[in-house]
């Protein structure tokens, strides 16, 4: 593995690592962190220095951000997080006016929506209004066509285009290979979905 396979692109060829090293989060667990470098995963905590000259949450890593850190007894302590190329993120459901973040760094965001008694094209306007706010491509994915008619996988495509026009959407069953490939066709290397 390298960094490339994690997502690394030219946004951030420029950065100067100084003595640190970079990795990726790829989970987070309250105030625990995995990363992911060149060559190991490591568990991860944010320096007490980090931790001061952030004024919010919104300011802490999250999923997907790039952090240069460094190695003590086999724990990542994390010195900084590099400037973040997307953002997904959601007002928190407290009464202060803070962020929930979702996910950092995303090229392409995978919506999936069963066309089942879960397809609600309200909730998909939600969806599609945080990914565009948070300038990320979305692709919406309409699962559960072996549920559905022909005319009627037909029929929710057409009500998601008529909402959200040039949008791309997949119609897929997660019973059968062929949707696995459609997705994995579009999926390009060094993005992140």
């Amino acid at each position: 593995m390298n960094l490339l396979d994690l997502g690394f692109n030219d946004f951030w060829e420029d950065v100067d690592t100084g003595n640190f090293e970079l990795a990726r989060v790829f989970s987070i667990y309250n105030q625990y962190y995995m990363v992911a470098t060149a060559t190991i995963n490591y568990s991860a905590e944010v320096s007490g220095r980090l931790q001061y000259k952030c004024r919010s949450k919104a300011d802490l890593p999250t999923v997907g951000d790039w952090v240069l850190i460094s190695i003590h007894d086999e724990i990542a302590v994390i010195h900084d997080v590099l400037l973040r190329k997307t953002l997904l993120a959601r007002k928190a459901v407290t009464k202060k006016v803070d962020l929930q973040l979702i996910a950092a760094n995303l090229d392409v965001a995978f919506i999936v929506q069963g066309m089942d008694r879960d397809f609600n094209l309200n909730r998909l306007d939600r969806y599609l209004a945080i990914v565009n706010y948070g300038e990320v491509e979305p692709v919406v994915i309409l699962n559960k066509k072996d549920l559905c008619s022909t005319a009627e996988v037909a029929e929710k495509i057409a009500q998601v285009h008529e909402r959200h026009p040039g949008l791309m959407v997949l119609a897929t069953s997660f019973l059968d290979n062929g949707s696995i490939e459609n997705i994995q066709k579009i999926m390009m290397p060094r993005k992140t979905y």
